[in-house]
């Protein structure tokens, strides 16, 4: 996620390895047509973790190849609450181009 309020360079090296690091576990999930089990997590709630898919999400929104990935890699319903909480925390806008033409804006 590129919200990091540090501007150290160390600190800023990290959260752009950890975005890849993320990257390449959901890529991995969706090539293996697994899916995130947020229910699972034993560090947060479903609930918890919701928002914080929703701001990494938020933050590659114009890479549309990795919204479609991450799509793919989440249950339906995990995939329509995060977006109704990304849509809630934007004040409305579409995530990104993927759910256009996915017709996830309710069109």
């Amino acid at each position: 996620m590129r919200s990091s309020k540090s501007t150290r360079p160390r600190s800023q090296t990290k959260v752009h390895t950890d975005e890849a690091d993320i990257m390449l576990l959901i890529q991995l999930l969706a090539d293996m047509k697994m899916k995130l089990a947020l229910e699972d997590y034993a560090g947060k709630t479903r609930g918890q973790l919701l928002p914080l898919v929703a701001i990494f999400h938020d933050s590659l929104r114009k890479n549309e190849e990795f919204c479609a990935t991450l799509r793919e890699a989440m249950h339906p319903e995990d995939w329509e609450e995060m977006l109704r909480t990304a849509d809630a925390a934007s004040g409305g806008g579409v995530a990104c181009a993927v759910d256009l033409l996915a017709g996830v804006d309710g069109n």
